[in-house]
């Protein structure tokens, strides 16, 4: 019950901005709200991961996955009943 990026082997981006991986805290990104549509997308020839906001690549939230193998598995966290999810998982 840990939100994405601080388990093992998982990505993460918080509202406040923070990216993580493989519970560690890799940098500030950009911060995003209730109005903003956030992606989250894998270059699997290089394993790079990216991020992106209302529909705009976010360059410096691109980082290249450690140790990467088998299968990708999408997954969000809410922190409290009021807030609202809707996710599009896209091939």
């Amino acid at each position: 019950k840990r939100p994405p990026g601080t388990s093992r082997w998982s990505v993460g981006l918080t509202p406040n901005g923070v990216v993580s991986y493989d519970k560690q805290r890799l940098g500030v990104a950009f911060k995003f709200g209730k109005d903003d549509t956030v992606g989250c997308g894998i270059v699997y020839d290089t394993l790079e991961v990216f991020f992106t906001k209302n529909g705009v690549h976010e360059p410096k939230t691109m980082f290249k996955l450690q140790d990467a193998f088998g299968e990708f598995y999408p997954n969000a966290s809410l922190h409290c009943e009021s807030e609202e999810l809707s996710l599009t998982l896209e091939k």
